[in-house]
Parts: structure tokens; sequence; C-alpha cells
């Protein structure tokens, strides 16, 4: 509001009337800049929760990768356990078959 205008109406109305009139344009602008102020955070959190969405998936990715991973390892190690287990078996059945060969050779 420019000054020439509001002491116009300072004159013309008088100093009450003229600062209610001031006040509600001063509450307007006030509310009118809040509103924009509002309007850009509330612009900068949905593009933040996206990015949030976007960065939840590629771990959820990244966690179930993770997870098939594993269970192929542990896959991995059980089949290397049964291998040894038969290793063992057969190197104490040799172990056997050398014992009894030892004993028939004295």
């Amino acid at each position: 509001m420019d000054a020439s205008i509001l002491l116009q109406l300072f004159k013309e109305l008088g100093f009450p009337v003229g600062m209610v009139i001031v006040l509600i344009w001063w509450v307007f602008h006030m509310d009118k800049l809040n509103r924009a102020d509002t309007n850009k955070q509330t612009e900068r959190l949905d593009k933040n929760i996206e990015d949030l969405k976007v960065e939840n998936k590629e771990d959820k990715k990244m966690f179930q990768s993770a997870i098939n991973s594993f269970n192929d390892s542990v896959k991995e190690f059980k089949n290397v356990n049964r291998e040894m287990t038969f290793v063992q078996t057969e190197l104490k059945d040799i172990k056997t078959d050398l014992t009894i060969i030892k004993e028939k050779v004295k």
C-alpha cells in the first residue's frame, strides 16, 4: 500500500476506520504470502516423499536380491556338507579296509 493512499484514506475516513482498512489489507496480504509459502513447502515435501518411495523400491529390490543370494549360498553349503559327509564316510571305509589289509599282511 502506497503512503499517499494511506494519507488520503486517513483524511477522508479518519484514523480508526483507515487503520481497520489497513489491517484488513495486511491480513489478506499476509494470508496470501503464507499460502504461497505453504504451497512451496507442500510441493517440496511431495517431491521428498516421491524420492523416498523410489529409494525404498530400490532398497527393497537390493534387500530381496541379498536374501536370494543368501538362500542360494545356504543351499550350496548344504550340498557341500552332504558331499563332505559322504567323503568322511568313504574315508572311514577306506581306513577300515586298510586296517583289514594290514592285518592280513602281518
